[in-house]
């Protein structure tokens, strides 16, 4: 309605013309701009929430439409589009400074997200390539341009890169390694990737990436598995889990020890401080 009003005393539309009414799960307003001016204002099509788990009481979960899809899928195109915006205006700056070509830029993410490939929405409630995979681009000082690297590299690969590519000591007590090899061509070995979501009562769901595979279980009892070849079907349609009997064994065999998940999802009885509950507010993740 703010908006309309702004719009009223601009003179882009006639008093009393356009009357807002916020209907039930509507957060957005779509603005439409014509050659004169505003040319139409209508409701958003709403958020995730009522696709998801974390629907509230009275939400039937249910299928998005295509249209309601298409608005929340473009809802996050408008995210990538303004931190693609932000990350060229701090690129642009460093270019006028003429610090660009000595600094090192290293662009990802903490997750994907999910809309409804596998019948899920948002990041929090599966474990599939849409949710887990995640942009890293750098640009640098001997970084070679262009290059592309097939393996996957783990995000806890990054601190230990950014210690060797500073000169710094060696990191202690992680388990991530640099992934200056797979720069320059000398990687030996694979490196396996986890990615763990938690359930109520000691369950959890657990992905195991060994490039070119991922493979999903819901654990305790190996339930629900899933095999998919990322470089083939990187949409996850064909599951692998009955095709290739000796693959599965083999990533069975890379689990974790299902007593150190549970040990690590176990409440430390840590309180949090009032600095670390500030952060968590300003970022959503606590109201």
């Amino acid at each position: 309605q703010a908006i309309v009003q702004r719009a009223e005393d601009l003179g882009l539309i006639k008093p009393g013309l356009l009357v807002l009414e916020r209907p039930l799960g509507c957060h957005y307003l779509v603005v439409r701009l014509g050659l004169g001016g505003i040319a139409a204002i209508q409701p958003g099509l709403g958020d995730i929430q009522p696709f998801g788990d974390n629907r509230k009481w009275y939400q039937i979960p249910r299928k998005p439409k295509p249209r309601e899809l298409d608005w929340l899928i473009s809802q996050y195109d408008g995210e990538l589009r303004y931190a693609d915006t932000e990350i060229g205006k701090l690129i642009s700056r460093l270019q006028e400074l003429g610090l660009k070509d000595r600094t090192l830029i290293l662009a990802t993410a903490d997750h994907g997200e999910a809309f409804f490939e596998h019948r899920k929405m948002d990041h929090t409630e599966e474990l599939h390539w849409q949710v887990s995979r995640i942009p890293l681009i750098l640009s640098g000082p001997g970084i070679p341009a262009g290059k592309k690297v097939a393996e996957a590299i783990r995000s806890i690969d990054y601190a230990p890169f950014l210690a060797e590519y500073a000169g710094a000591e060696p990191l202690a007590g992680i388990s991530g390694k640099s992934f200056t090899p797979l720069l320059t061509g000398s990687e030996t070995g694979k490196r396996i990737g986890f990615s763990i979501r938690y359930n109520p009562g000691r369950k959890y769901d657990i992905a195991v990436v060994s490039y070119p595979y991922q493979f999903l279980v819901r654990m305790p009892g190996y339930r629900k598995m899933e095999i998919y070849d990322l470089s083939a079907d990187p949409a996850e349609r064909d599951n692998l889990a009955e095709k290739l009997p000796n693959s599965k064994e083999e990533l069975i065999r890379l689990l974790p020890d299902p007593k150190l998940i549970a040990a690590s999802a176990a409440p430390t009885g840590k309180k949090l401080s009032p600095e670390t509950k500030r952060r968590l507010k300003a970022l959503n993740y606590t109201k």
